[in-house]
């Protein structure tokens, strides 16, 4: 085996496992709301970000959705959170 193959081999093998790690990333059903334990990370996630939720939290496709509200200045948000780690990827001014 030259050392070019080896290269391309290591290249593909490197796709292939990065592919399947995105493939097993979890999902849950989309439309639902979060369990308890969900609900309190979400919530902590809004609280060190100076936010509160106003309404409900649906999951909406691999991301939360929800709208907050600022407890500083009472502005509002509509905000999307990583279903992984809660963390919030989308802030938009809510009409």
């Amino acid at each position: 085996m030259t050392v070019a193959s080896l290269v391309r081999s290591l290249a593909v093998a490197g796709a292939f496992a990065t592919t399947m790690a995105m493939a097993a990333e979890p999902s849950a059903p989309a439309g639902r709301a979060p369990t308890g334990e969900e609900r309190r990370a979400i919530d902590q996630q809004l609280t060190e970000a100076g936010l509160a939720a106003v309404g409900e939290v649906t999951l909406v496709g691999s991301r939360w959705s929800l709208q907050a509200s600022a407890l500083a200045t009472g502005a509002r948000f509509t905000l999307e959170l990583s279903n992984l780690d809660f963390a919030i990827v989308s802030r938009r001014a809510a009409p």
